[in-house]
């Protein structure tokens, strides 16, 4: 999963340190679960903190929030064929957590 690796991850955090920076009060944690066939899910989180952005592999100790979606619409979110918002909406993108956290972060950031 070529583009999970290299470009999902990698334009994530380059969007999240453009967006934070001088923003040295926002802290957040964010999961992403993306499932690539019924037994196989990829984790990667990031994490603001300080007007820092840090992406890792793995399951983040404490998120905030969570969000899941298979490996094809993180591919089409990516390539902007489809927005987080349209995914959300149709249901291919899954959310738990801390919704008024993040809403207060993004209102911050954005």
């Amino acid at each position: 999963m070529a583009f999970f690796d290299n470009d999902l991850v990698e334009k994530l955090q380059k969007n999240l340190s453009h967006s934070l920076s001088g923003k040295t009060d926002v802290q957040l944690t964010v999961q992403y679960v993306v499932h690539d066939g019924p037994d196989n899910s990829q984790l990667f989180f990031f994490k603001l903190d300080g007007g820092q952005v840090h992406v890792d592999y793995g399951q983040s100790d404490c998120p905030d929030a969570t969000f899941s979606l298979n490996s094809s619409i993180a591919g089409s979110i990516s390539s902007g064929e489809i927005t987080t918002e349209e995914a959300f909406l149709k249901g291919f993108l899954k959310f738990e957590g801390d919704a008024e956290r993040l809403i207060e972060v993004l209102s911050e950031i954005s």
